[in-house]
């Protein structure tokens, strides 16, 4: 009986022989631009193009696309060696995602790199335009600080679904840029490597320090703003939204499918400055554990209270710009919860 084609055993040196060319010439057509399709494709050119976690031997290359694509990025060195890099998560090179991120290891310090994105055929930027990244100088590495947390969080879709295949990127004041992917709809930032904006030495945040997170996803992209010191909890967002955990800003919005918690707020406002900013009146959360925030004068205790089904009683203190946050320790319970809070005001009054 004769054998079908697909039955056929192909000795293993050979095997392997196929294999490798395959792999070189997967390469060589992302760097030629050349891809057979069975149609024509859309249109995917490099979005929000950021060069991130710069440090003396290495840095990251992300960005989006609209559709899900295999992408690669071709890094020159000042040799004039060609370094390929597909996506980090891409083992095999032929991954598509909507979320791309290279990360280039083993370089020298203080040196030009050229970076040229490879997507479906075409090499971007067009028409020979060059990009460049300078790696940092070599500086000395600091002890590290077992005490800067991390910034960890959960990007979200507007159906209440968790966004994975997000960018996330991460300013700091006076620091670099960090860029990472959402894993799950869950990101995390490590500090460690961390440097300031012109790379010379490595940064440490103070509490005051302004951060700014961007998700991005697909063509829509989400921004939130916040003080280092409350970045330990910080709600999900939301993509297509914008939060602000600073005092004078407006109140984060949360989008879901269904109403899984509700909180009624109180109108309680004194002729002083103690307010609740969020939540509003019958928001509804996805996170079991949301943020409470608000304002009262600075530097007072601020007592929180949440009625049953949950009953929680709680003390915070307001920061210097009258600024407080709360989070419970635990998840509560779906349903309808309200929440109190008690201040003094300059004169010790409490209202």
């Amino acid at each position: 009986m004769k054998r079908k084609i697909w039955e056929i055993r192909i000795p293993t040196i050979f095997a392997f022989v196929v294999i490798a060319a395959s792999i070189y010439l997967t390469l060589f057509l992302v760097q030629k631009g050349v891809f057979i399709v069975g149609k024509a494709a859309p249109v995917n050119e490099p979005l929000n193009l950021t060069f991130a976690n710069i440090t003396d031997t290495s840095f990251r290359v992300g960005f989006t696309t609209n559709e899900k694509v295999t992408a690669a990025v071709k890094v020159v060195t000042p040799n004039g060696d060609e370094l390929i890099q597909f996506d980090d998560r891409d083992s095999k090179g032929d991954g598509k995602y909507f979320s791309h991120v290279a990360t280039f290891k083993d370089l020298s310090p203080k040196s030009t790199y050229s970076v040229s994105v490879l997507i479906e055929g075409k090499t971007y930027p067009e028409n020979n335009k060059v990009l460049t990244v300078v790696s940092a100088p070599f500086t000395a590495k600091p002890q590290t600080d077992s005490q800067l947390q991390k910034v960890e969080g959960t990007i979200m879709l507007s159906n209440g679904e968790k966004a994975d295949d997000s960018l996330v990127t991460i300013d700091i004041d006076g620091a670099q840029t960090l860029l990472t992917l959402s894993i799950n709809g869950n990101y995390s930032f490590d500090f460690t490597t961390l440097r300031t904006q012109d790379l010379q030495e490595f940064f440490m945040p103070s509490k005051k320090s302004g951060i700014t997170i961007n998700a991005y996803n697909r063509n829509q992209n989400s921004s939130l703003t916040a003080l280092f010191e409350n970045s330990a909890s910080l709600p999900p967002i939301t993509i297509s939204e914008v939060y602000s955990l600073l005092e004078s800003a407006p109140t984060p919005t949360v989008s879901i499918p269904t109403s899984d918690f509700l909180i009624p707020t109180p109108n309680k406002k004194s002729s002083g400055q103690l307010a609740i900013l969020t939540p509003t009146n019958n928001q509804s959360f996805i996170d079991s554990q949301p943020i409470f925030a608000g304002t009262a004068f600075p530097n007072k205790d601020v007592l929180i209270s949440l009625a049953l089904p949950n009953q929680i009683n709680a003390k915070v203190l307001s920061d210097n710009l009258g600024f407080w946050t709360f989070r419970p320790a635990s998840p509560l319970t779906q349903g309808t919860h309200m929440i109190t809070v008690t201040a003094a005001d300059a004169f010790g009054i409490k209202k």
